[in-house]
């Protein structure tokens, strides 16, 4: 977690989104990921529990971004995951140099349905922010914020 305004929320917020989707994950057998609904409510929760946080302890308020991966293991012996992005944190994803075919499975990046619609609805957003058909290998960033 990035912390805005101070590490309040960070610091609250790293161990109670490992809680959230360390039970959501064992809860499917350890063997496969949380959709995409079940993280995004995940992250909803965690959000709600730092305002409430924030008003036991003012002092600590603040805010945050979360750039992260859900990964399991497979029985096959691979692994699957998902990137995290809420927020407008940047993250980086690198592949190896050389793959086999097992490695270089389809990637499907998912455009959030909230940010379809903004796309559809077009009230004066630039262009450039609206969200696209990506491609893999994906490098994506955001206007820096400071």
């Amino acid at each position: 977690l990035d912390g805005h305004g101070g590490d309040g929320a960070a610091n609250f917020g790293a161990p109670e989104l490992a809680k959230e989707f360390d039970e959501a994950i064992s809860k499917l057998g350890r063997e496969q990921l949380p959709s995409d609904e079940r993280i995004e409510q995940g992250l909803a929760k965690v959000d709600e529990k730092i305002k409430e946080y924030f008003n036991q302890h003012p002092d600590k308020q603040s805010g945050s971004t979360v750039v992260g991966a859900l990964a399991v293991q497979l029985p096959d012996g691979t692994y699957t995951l998902k990137l995290i992005n809420c927020g407008d944190s940047r993250a980086i994803v690198v592949r190896a140099g050389v793959e086999t075919e097992d490695s270089a499975k389809p990637v499907e990046i998912r455009v959030p349905e909230h940010l379809t619609m903004l796309a559809e609805k077009n009230d004066g957003v630039k262009a450039e922010f609206l969200p696209r058909v990506c491609e893999w290998p994906l490098v994506q960033e955001t206007v820096d914020h400071k």
